[in-house]
C-alpha cells in the first residue's frame, strides 16, 4: 500500500496545558487539541505555544496524510508508524475527522522521510 503524505513547511510545538485553561480562539495556530480530564495537549505553529503551557517541546515536522481516509480504513497508521518504528524514529501520532497526523522531531526528519520512501510512501513538500 503507497500512503501520499504532504510535509508541512512550518514545525509545531507540542504543549501540555491545564485541561481547565481558557486558551483563545487561535485556530490558524492550532493543528491538533488533545483533552483528557487531567490535561489538554496543544500542537500549534512553532512560536504561536502558549505562555500558560505547563510544558513544551519545539522543533516538530508535521506528515499529515493527503486524500480522505474513510473510517472503515483499516492499517494506515500502523503502516506509517511501523515503518518509523522500523527505522528507529521516536513519532508522535494524531487522528483527524479525515486524515492522520505524523510528528518527528526536527533532527529525525531525514531518517523520517528517507524511510517512508523506501518503503513506497510519497512524500510532497508544501
Amino acid at each position: 500500500m503507497s500512503i501520499s503524505l504532504q510535509l508541512h513547511s512550518e514545525r509545531c510545538s507540542v504543549c501540555r496545558v491545564h485541561p481547565a485553561t481558557d486558551w483563545p480562539d487561535r485556530r490558524g495556530d492550532v493543528v491538533a487539541a488533545v483533552w483528557s480530564p487531567a490535561e489538554m495537549t496543544i500542537v500549534c505553529r512553532e512560536g504561536a505555544a502558549p505562555i500558560d503551557a505547563i510544558a513544551a517541546e519545539h522543533d516538530w515536522a508535521v506528515f499529515q496524510t493527503l486524500g480522505k481516509l474513510d473510517f472503515h480504513l483499516v492499517g494506515i497508521l500502523a503502516e506509517l508508524t511501523s515503518v518509523l518504528a522500523e527505522a528507529n524514529v521516536p513519532i508522535l501520532a494524531f487522528s483527524s475527522y479525515t486524515s492522520d497526523l505524523i510528528l518527528v522531531k526536527g533532527h529525525h526528519l531525514r531518517e523520517a522521510s528517507e524511510a517512508l520512501e523506501s518503503a513506497g510512501h510519497q512524500i510532497i513538500f508544501r
